[in-house]
């Protein structure tokens, strides 16, 4: 008895045979078909025949069971014959898209691009401790400036500024969860930080009605109020002095840019940071209607880590209406190229909406999809997740457009099981190849210690993934229901009369000439090399470099005071925060040597300000220590007055509650040990200046770190509020060579197990390795700095070039063809470097083309938003496709096409277990049929620019 295959294939071929196209297939070598009707020895009726194998060994019986092209012919004759039963998985696959609900975009721009393991993420932690927070300091920045850009040092000016200031620290509340949060309620120790100001103010009005008043002296840069010193350079900036000052005069000071104040906090877990960042929204709204209005004379300018994490939340969400203009584009094009395809291949123009529909609906379903899991696991949506759509609804057509061709190739006389068989079992193990890389690219990503990076990356990997399974689930099922019905196919098609066949086979064989040409290899050979050369000066020449100012979107108001504190205080005013972990003994005179030279060590650096503008509680309780408390004398003591006293912390206690000295309270921690206390670790910061480039806030960012590792001794740290960036910049180029390697490793892994050819897997390899290059080394050239947003886009390029190269790799060793001649389907087998170009360009280049045209419409209405970050994805993905499809359809053939073809005859599993022909077939099992074809085969091409017309003979070679 016959199997099923043998009576399908008999009873659909008896047609006439000038109604049946010809079309070539790529042979799934489980099957042989031998017509009867030749010369060949076996005279029996069409029918499969199994190959002949010299041995059964039990490895050659599992790849020959268990190879990935049986498994997806297996699952094409699955939803063939069962679509509604993959549509039910689509349907409780799409239920996860319900998790969107509630979802909040929310961004970590301060320390989500920083690796956890760089030497700021552990300071972080040390500073954490010391103040006993699960959140990193809340470090607001208030700036004031005189409208009519005039001075800030006019007393109204001033007076309004310390109004402003009352209003946001007596009267701002916001109720959060039935809470009211209020300045007042969680400063903490930091509630007189901007106390200096309003003492100036009314020093200042004080010494205007009273110029004689020789006890006030308000120099800048530190001031003397009846003998105590006044610090202005922390909140005074861009001030001009006059020289020719006198005790009599207010103030030496004759202008001052800005003023600033820092709202600081004591937070002590998440719920409390949650909190405090709606109030610091709610302040942000006050300054901007502050400024707004007509009334005010001072502009105010705030910004703060909720402010920017909010500000860039909100360009992303801008990104919408541009989504939709390149999903419009993208579909207007590959409708389009549908309606060609249909009419190329005789397909009814009534199954174009369907096809478009079910098409498109992969990428879509996959983002909605991904982003309820995503939201539903408890991941945080950020905003480099708002360009994951515009790359899935681009690169997640690809596994469509590739079934949706081999689909058309089909004989349209076989059953519908046969065509989804054949076509799954085409197309199957490239699709898994560009698949799994894709993926493991992004898992790798994922994997990165840079947590915004990794959020991004699990997303992508999550929609690629998807858009697998619903190419399998919706898109096939749904294929195969249009294909049992009467009306998918033209009744008097004939592609043998067509007009645009044949310049299709023209322009194919021309192309293919071109290819396998010995000329073209040496070109582009050259070009190729030049091409690199090129591209990795670029990529030496590429800057680590974080611009904030770039980052930030375009119109957002938070860019001014930005650049203000980037280009005026930070110039004047650049403080670090040293963390002194280890006890000291006041009273051991070698460890206070030690002590003293390490904070010497600090205040010798070439951009300190000095001594005079540390601030250090050490100091500050010595003079105590002598001075004023001195004269604290406790007549119940017993201690010996006659004996000169010694330098201990028996004072503290008086110290810190002290008016003057209480703000140190948050820079010590004390110790009760009975009747006695110690400082058991403290705080101090130093002030520099000249600290307006990256460059010099990562040069002194390694000068503190080497003084802290001079001084074991001390447990010391450092905190400075960029550490977090400049970690972040000194660790890019480390990160992004890392990721490329073990993306390039995992991809070699990948084409082992799928492609399995040595020589396809060198040539895929390299052309991904070039591609990179290209992308990187270009990019540097288009002048983008490698930052975590340029990280981020070669990530994607590094996923999106396997998509070029693995399906030519892929389909170049494919060894046979199905051909379909006077309506009988003959195996032919690819003898020529020619004819294997030519089949490989047949099957793949419509649908990369249409790939790399939809996702190039996709990603380019963006660029009309004008901002950083989506223009990093634009220029990157351009680059990235440019380059890809030029190596996917041009490169990669010509190297493939120099190889002897029998590099291409064993694969890495052959030659492990020592067999030539281990589940292969021999050519004694080609029927004379198949031998005559394979000597004047017409290979009919499959796609609108690449068709062969039966009455054109293919020579072996090019002419």
């Amino acid at each position: 008895m016959r199997s099923e295959e043998e009576s399908l294939v008999e009873g659909r071929l008896s047609s006439p045979p000038e109604a049946q196209p010809t079309t070539s297939l790529a042979l799934p070598e489980k099957y042989i078909l031998v017509n009867g009707n030749s010369s060949s020895k076996e005279k029996s009726p069409t029918r499969f025949a199994m190959p002949k194998k010299k041995t059964w060994e039990f490895f050659g019986q599992l790849r020959e069971s268990a190879s990935i092209t049986h498994l997806f012919e297996a699952l094409g004759r699955l939803i063939g014959e069962y679509p509604l039963a993959f549509l039910l998985v689509t349907v409780l696959m799409l239920l996860q898209a319900s998790g969107i609900y509630g979802m909040r975009l929310r961004d970590n721009l301060r320390d989500g691009y920083t690796p956890t393991s760089s030497d700021a993420m552990q300071e972080n932690k040390v500073y954490r401790d010391f103040l006993r927070t699960e959140g990193d300091p809340v470090m607001t920045t208030l700036l004031f400036i005189a409208k009519d850009g005039g001075s800030m040092h006019r007393l109204e000016y001033l007076a309004e500024a310390v109004k402003s200031w009352h209003h946001i620290s007596q009267k701002m509340t916001v109720n959060v969860d039935e809470i009211d949060v209020k300045y007042e309620k969680f400063c903490g120790n930091y509630c007189d930080v901007n106390r200096p100001v309003e003492i100036y103010v009314q020093a200042a009005a004080n010494k205007t009605w009273n110029p004689k008043n020789k006890a006030v002296d308000l120099q800048y840069p530190i001031a003397n109020i009846q003998g105590f010193r006044l610090h202005l350079e922390r909140n005074f900036f861009g001030v001009k002095t006059d020289g020719n000052y006198s005790i009599e005069d207010v103030s030496n000071i004759k202008h001052i840019e800005l003023v600033s104040m820092m709202i600081m906090a004591e937070v002590k877990n998440l719920e409390e940071f949650q909190r405090i960042g709606k109030w610091e929204l709610e302040l942000f709204e006050y300054c901007r209607n502050y400024t707004a209005s007509k009334e005010t004379i001072i502009e105010l300018q705030v910004i703060g880590s909720e402010i920017v994490d909010t500000e860039m939340n909100k360009d992303a969400q801008r990104m919408a209406p541009y989504f939709v203009w390149g999903v419009s584009m993208m579909g207007g094009m590959m409708l389009l190229c549908m309606c060609a395809s249909c009419i190329f291949y005789g397909f009814s123009m009534k199954t174009t909406p369907i096809v478009f529909f079910v098409t498109n609906g992969v990428p879509f379903f996959s983002i909605i999809s991904t982003f309820g899991l995503m939201n539903f696991l408890g991941y945080r949506i950020n905003s480099p997740m708002m360009i994951m759509p515009f790359l899935i609804m681009g690169i997640g057509v690809n596994d469509s457009l590739l079934a949706l061709q081999s689909l058309m190739q089909q004989n349209h006389k076989i059953p519908v099981e046969a065509k989804m068989e054949r076509a799954l079992g085409s197309v199957g193990p490239s699709i898994v190849v560009t698949t799994m890389t894709n993926v493991a690219t992004f898992l790798i990503g994922w994997a990165s210690p840079t947590e915004e990076i990794s959020i991004f990356c699990m997303g992508c990997a999550i929609a690629m993934s998807f858009a697998f399974l619903y190419t399998l689930t919706f898109f096939c099922p749904i294929m195969a229901i249009v294909l049992k019905s009467d009306w998918y196919r033209v009744s008097d098609y004939n592609p043998d009369n067509s007009r645009l066949h044949r310049l299709a086979h023209s322009l194919s064989s021309s192309f293919s000439k071109l290819i396998v040409s010995n000329k073209t290899f040496y070109v582009t050979l050259a070009l190729t090399i030049l091409f690199w050369i090129y591209a990795g000066i670029g990529v030496v020449n590429i800057n680590a470099k974080l611009d904030t100012g770039k980052i930030l979107p375009l119109d957002s108001p938070i860019r001014r005071p930005n650049r203000l504190i980037e280009e005026i205080v930070w110039t004047e005013f650049y403080p670090v925060t040293v963390i002194v972990n280890n006890e000291l003994d006041l009273k051991n005179d070698q460890q206070m040597a030690l002590f003293d030279d390490f904070v010497k060590d600090f205040e010798s650096l070439p951009n300190c300000r000095g001594s005079e503008f540390t601030i250090s509680w050490l100091r500050d309780y010595k003079e105590y220590f002598f001075g004023i408390g001195a004269e604290d004398f406790d007549y119940d003591s017993d201690i010996d007055m006659t004996k000169p006293q010694v330098f201990d912390y028996s004072k503290l206690l008086a110290f810190l509650a002290s008016p003057i000295h209480k703000h140190y309270l948050a820079n010590v921690r004390v110790a009760h040990r009975g009747k006695e206390v110690a400082v058991t670790n403290f705080t101090m910061t130093f002030v520099y200046q000249n600290s307006s480039s990256w460059e010099d806030r990562i040069n002194i960012m390694n000068q503190w770190r080497s003084i802290i590792k001079k001084h074991p001794e001390l447990n010391a740290s450092v905190w400075n509020v960029n550490a977090l960036f400049v970690d972040q910049m000194q660790s890019l180029k480390r990160l992004a060579i890392v990721n490329m390697f073990t993306t390039l490793l995992c991809m070699l892994a990948v084409c082992v197990i799928f492609i399995s050819n040595l020589a396809s897997i060198g040539v895929a390899i390299v052309a991904i390795m070039s591609i990179a290059l290209g992308v990187v080394g270009y990019a540097s050239h288009l002048g983008l700095d490698l930052d975590p947003v340029t990280l981020c886009a070669t990530i994607i390029s590094v996923g999106m070039a396997v998509d070029f190269v693995a399906h030519p790799a892929y389909h170049y060793q494919v060894k046979h063809v199905i051909e379909l001649r006077n309506g009988r389907e003959v195996r032919v087998r690819l003898k020529t470097p020619y004819e294997r170009v030519y089949h490989s360009v047949s099957m793949i280049a419509w649908p990369m083309c249409q790939a790399a045209a939809s996702t190039l419409l996709c990603v380019l209405p963006v660029i009309f938003l004008q901002n950083y970050l989506p223009l990093v994805f634009v220029k990157i993905i351009s680059l990235v496709v440019s380059i890809g499809i030029a190596h996917g359809l041009f490169v990669v053939p010509v190297f493939l096409a120099q190889i002897p073809l029998t590099w291409f005859d064993n694969s890495i599993f052959q030659l492990i277990v020592g067999k030539d022909h281990v589940g292969d077939v021999s050519d004694d099992d080609v029927s004379l049929e198949d031998e005559v074809a394979a000597e004047e085969l017409a290979i009919i091409g499959t796609t609108p620019i690449q068709l062969l017309s039966e009455a054109t003979p293919l020579s072996k070679e090019p002419v």
